[in-house]
């Protein structure tokens, strides 16, 4: 069983980018079916209604490496 809180209902916006899962009302009798969610857009429709999606894989993103050796170049200049 789900925790309601990370439960997302169709027409919200998604609070965070990844993969989600469509559930029943009480956030079991998950589908095999998975949706893209993008942070701020609407959460698409579910196949019945009463179902929600929850999110199952957040998208994680990487920092560019050059980001490090400009803050090493920064550091360096105060010593």
């Amino acid at each position: 069983m789900t925790d309601k809180k990370n439960l997302l209902t169709p027409g919200e916006k998604a609070p965070i980018s990844g993969q989600a899962r469509e559930v029943g009302r009480r956030g079991w009798q998950p589908s095999k079916t998975e949706v893209t969610l993008v942070k701020g857009k609407r959460v698409p429709s579910t196949s019945s209604s009463g179902r929600k999606l929850q999110i199952i894989d957040p998208t994680v993103h990487k920092r560019k490496s050059n980001t490090n050796s400009r803050l090493e170049q920064i550091f360096a200049r105060r010593l």
